[in-house]
């Protein structure tokens, strides 16, 4: 395990191709050690963005995946120009996983709007889990898979795997090696995955701003194939009430009616 943290340190350093070298470390290995997970048709996530100018989200398509040409950077399971579905487990988990670019933008006082869209999954999904053995909500999910058959190798290698994706990104380091390192991770099971003819929806793991909950990244074929489509949509208003604080300015507001013919938000 040294030897392999020791070879990631050094690729990461190199910067300009540290991603095409971890990606093409990790397809080489024979049967990584994966958890997989299927959530039923039913189960929703969330996702929330800030309202630029005070200006209300009207279609789904605003609050659904981004056009790749807006995808410029790494991301925890993206390169660049590759868009996906980022959500997560619940409001607490999105508006934490916001907070350290709000606060990084806004000041003090400063009131704001965040919009947030519960997608439904119309069938049975399947994911793969980058497990955290720290996260209780996470322990329902892999407890059935820590079993004999998993050696104490693979628990230790997921367990570095684990720590790079919890590894803190400020909001001025978007560029930072690490997200290098967990999208070429997920970007290797995800190929891999393909070419067992075992296609997988997403793949999950721990909310570093949260630790009780847990962030997904899904194929957005799932959105453009009609597999999950938008609930319920709900605007927050917020303050910024010092300088590490994010509170409620007024009660929230849920849309009047989600229009499914047209993909519109009506408020």
């Amino acid at each position: 395990m040294k030897k392999f943290i020791t070879f990631v340190n050094k690729t990461l350093e190199q910067k300009d191709y540290a991603y095409e070298e971890l990606f093409c470390f990790f397809s080489k290995q024979d049967n990584l050690p994966v958890y997989q997970y299927k959530f039923q048709k039913g189960q929703t996530f969330f996702r929330a963005r800030k309202n630029n100018s005070f200006k209300n989200f009207s279609t789904f398509k605003e609050l659904s995946y981004p056009p790749n040409e807006l995808v410029l950077k790494y991301n925890r399971a993206n390169k660049p120009l590759q868009n996906v579905l980022y959500v997560s487990d619940s409001w607490l988990t999105n508006l934490a996983e916001l907070k350290l670019f709000l606060l990084n933008e806004l000041a003090i006082g400063e009131i704001f709007w965040v919009t947030q869209a519960e997608w439904e999954i119309l069938e049975e999904i399947k994911v793969l889990i980058i497990p955290d053995f720290q996260n209780t909500k996470m322990s329902d999910f892999i407890k059935n898979f820590v079993s004999k058959d998993n050696t104490k190798e693979q628990v230790e290698f997921l367990k570095i795997i684990n720590k790079y994706f919890r590894t803190p990104v400020k909001p001025k380091k978007t560029d930072s090696p690490i997200y290098k390192f967990t999208s070429a991770f997920c970007n290797s099971l995800i190929a891999e995955s393909i070419r067992n003819n075992n296609k997988i929806d997403g793949i999950l793991y721990t909310s570093v701003e949260h630790n009780s909950g847990f962030n997904l990244t899904l194929n957005n074929d799932l959105i453009n194939e009609g597999k999950m489509r938008i609930k319920n949509v709900v605007k927050h208003y917020l303050i910024k009430s010092n300088k590490s604080e994010i509170n409620n300015h007024i009660d929230p507001i849920k849309a009047k009616e989600i229009d499914y013919k047209n993909s519109k938000i009506i408020w």
